[in-house]
């Protein structure tokens, strides 16, 4: 095995590794916590970003063809975005998954229009975040391939039914017994949503997808 092939399998090994760990610690501040009801969306989750770090910094260490500035401009514009990403994130998911007394007034206050509006910008936002990534990474130097950001939209999409089928599959009795179906909520609760979400960007920064241009 050549040393590019080496490279490019350790890419791949590291980058399940660190969406593992970033699902872990998510799980972990869960249980920490406690599990019951939606205790979960009421405190600030530091797993978000310790996941964000790790995973800039695993970005940032395998292209290794970026000149040390580079690389240095390159973790503060992938922090930059992170930092957006979270509040626009929060937001969008707020939008689209808000219930209860809150959603009910809102549904009273706020016009129909501006609903419409406010849930398809939560779906553009959510929807296009691998597209945002790889520009970073395109003015940044760096060459995609339209089939890696293919193939990463696919997987970033398919994330939520990939939780949920980890919910059918495995844990059909819900936690500690108490059982739930196979929802999006719960597929972001238990973190089976993360690692496909972690790898589906980080596919777009893997040796052979990032490329400096000449």
């Amino acid at each position: 095995m050549d040393m590019h092939r080496r490279r490019s399998v350790w890419a791949w090994v590291s980058l399940v590794a660190v969406a593992l760990v970033c699902a872990g610690t998510w799980r972990v501040e869960i249980e920490y916590h406690g599990w019951t009801g939606l205790l979960w969306i009421e405190y600030f989750h530091w797993a978000v970003p310790f996941g964000v770090g790790l995973f800039i910094f695993w970005a940032v260490f395998f292209n290794n063809t970026l000149t040390r500035s580079l690389k240095v401009l390159f973790a503060y514009a992938l922090g930059g975005v992170a930092l957006v990403g979270i509040l626009a994130t929060d937001w969008s998911l707020t939008t689209l998954c808000e219930d209860g007394p809150r959603a009910f007034i809102r549904y009273i206050m706020v016009p129909s229009w501006e609903r419409t509006m406010d849930s398809s910008l939560a779906i553009v936002w959510l929807v296009s975040v691998p597209v945002l990534l790889a520009s970073v990474a395109h003015f940044a130097g760096l060459r995609m391939t339209w089939r890696r950001l293919a193939l990463s939209e696919l997987i970033w999409l398919a994330s939520p039914l990939f939780g949920m089928l980890v919910i059918v599959v495995f844990f059909l009795h819900g936690h500690a017994g108490q059982s739930y179906g196979p929802d999006f909520i719960h597929a972001v609760k238990t973190g089976f949503v993360i690692p496909p979400l972690v790898v589906a960007l980080g596919i777009l920064f893997l040796p052979r997808s990032a490329e400096v241009e000449r």
